[in-house]
């Protein structure tokens, strides 16, 4: 009995990951579920948005098998930062990164310099941002956004109340902006744009920098650039300050400092205290608040002390891995910003 049972079971998973159950899937009218239209009802009280707009755009949506298959991928979707650094970093900040980083921001030039005296970010950690995310442009997703956002929704219940309100996000975005649903594409996991904004973002920080009177994030970047400067604005950047300072630390000293997640929660006077030792002149104050990042690399690990810059960086992907390869890129591309 208990081997047929699990004779069945493994046939029943089989066929829910396979090409036939996908297809079923993608032929469903989503809004035949009850949970679907009980998530109708709720976001139409909360939105405004009719119940009968959302469902006509609903009916549209269509199961999205990359957005199932890639959310269930670790190395896509972990926002922790094991391994090693040094092989990390290789993916990223290649002799052809960097040339491309530099020929984008010099033709960007003018308007980076523009965001940087508006908002206080450096333009080379924007122009490194937009190319992390989407190598300038180039790789900003083929995906529809709706069938990504409703799949994540409704067919990945570990994180569907936060894909539930980014597709309620969408929503307001699209009927904000008078934006067809169905023509909006991006990554598997409902990213837009060169920036790779979730739709939340997008209403939150986008900015219509080309005055067109629509927030394109995809074709337009000048909205894109200043969308990121925004919301790097917002989480707290400090423009007197340097990303990170190197230094050299032990594990003891971050059990002291208990850092270790994407806040600078402890001091310059504290981390001193426990051990660090910072490398280069600091001129900010004691008092300053900064965090203490490992990197991991290969018979050890590499020491920053991270500032509040490192961690809004971290805010917008909470890796260190990300926030330290931002850096770096922007270092490499920032000597073509300042030619004459």
């Amino acid at each position: 009995m208990m081997a047929s049972r699990r004779t069945f079971l493994l046939f029943l998973s089989s066929w829910l990951t396979s090409p036939v159950a996908s297809y079923a899937r993608k032929r469903e009218n989503y809004i035949d579920r009850s949970k679907v239209q009980t998530w109708i009802q709720e976001t139409s009280a909360r939105t405004g948005l009719s119940k009968g707009h959302i469902e006509k755009i609903l009916v549209k949506a269509r199961f999205s098998p990359p957005s199932a298959r890639l959310m269930q991928s670790p190395q896509r979707t972990s926002t922790s930062s094991p391994g090693n650094w040094y092989a990390h970093c290789k993916n990223f900040l290649t002799a052809s990164t960097i040339k491309s980083g530099r020929r984008f921001a010099s033709e960007h030039k003018t308007m980076l310099k523009e965001l940087e005296r508006e908002y206080g970010v450096p333009g080379a950690i924007l122009c490194a941002i937009i190319g992390v995310e989407s190598r300038f442009g180039k790789l900003m997703g083929s995906i529809r956004t709706l069938d990504a956002l409703v799949t994540l929704s409704f067919d990945y219940t570990r994180r569907a109340k936060f894909f539930q309100f980014e597709l309620a996000s969408f929503l307001i975005w699209c009927n904000k902006e008078h934006i067809n649903p169905t023509a909006v594409k991006g990554s598997f996991a409902g990213a837009v744009g060169m920036c790779q904004f979730m739709p939340s973002n997008i209403l939150k920080y986008g900015v219509d920098h080309d005055k067109d009177g629509t927030v394109k994030l995809r074709s337009s970047t000048e909205d894109a650039l200043a969308s990121v400067a925004n919301y790097l604005s917002c989480q707290g950047w400090d423009a007197t300050l340097p990303v990170t300072w190197p230094c050299r630390a032990e594990s003891e000293s971050a059990q002291k400092l208990h850092t270790a997640g994407i806040a600078a929660d402890t001091t310059i006077e504290k981390a001193i205290a426990a051990g660090v030792e910072i490398e280069a002149p600091v001129s900010a104050s004691p008092q300053t608040p900064v965090m203490l990042v490992k990197l991991d690399v290969p018979g050890g690990c590499l020491w920053r002390l991270g500032t509040q810059n490192f961690a809004a960086l971290l805010h917008y992907n909470r890796s260190y891995f990300y926030a330290e390869t931002v850096r770096e890129l922007a270092l490499a591309i920032a000597p073509s910003l300042f030619d004459n």
